[in-house]
């Protein structure tokens, strides 16, 4: 993954959409959750009550993995940014850094991995047909799919 691309994110989504099925973004969507919360096991704080609603609460992950889990996990892309990859790159490293106090001590390796589950939960939300609601260059069908599967040209996971 290119994370200094100037290309539209929405583009590097389809992208990856194209190339990819389901299931191997969710086993990849794993093994990055695994891999960043592997480097951190002693990551237990205590839970943060966050009011959601007037009666509602919920309370914050107490360890990182299920802090990513929580934080990028089986999300619906309610709105799409209409950002270049490098943007949005630094706004999800910001969200990250502000979002929950464990995910400050990322390094920048942990930041590129937070911005891949973000990259493949948004993915996957093509996938299953959320609908892009913004300008993009590339587009989402079984067809484009299956001439994308011919070129054997698929971005790095």
């Amino acid at each position: 993954m290119d994370f200094l691309t100037t290309q539209q994110y929405i583009d590097v989504c389809v992208d990856y959409a194209l190339a990819y099925s389901a299931p191997q973004l969710s086993s990849e969507f794993s093994k990055t959750v695994n891999r960043i919360s592997s480097k951190y096991p002693e990551s237990k704080t205590p839970p943060i009550r966050i009011q959601v609603y007037i009666d509602e609460w919920t309370t914050t992950p107490t360890n990182i993995e299920d802090g990513l889990w929580f934080f990028f996990g089986n999300r619906l892309t309610n709105k799409w940014p209409d950002k270049t990859f490098l943007e949005y790159f630094e706004q999800v490293k910001s969200d990250t850094y502000n979002s929950y106090l464990p995910f400050r001590v990322f390094d920048e390796t942990d930041f590129e991995d937070a911005m891949r589950l973000r990259t493949y939960q948004d993915t996957l939300n093509i996938i299953s047909g959320r609908k892009i609601d913004i300008p993009s260059k590339r587009k989402y069908s079984i067809l484009q799919r299956l001439i994308a599967y011919k070129k054997n040209a698929k971005p790095d996971l």
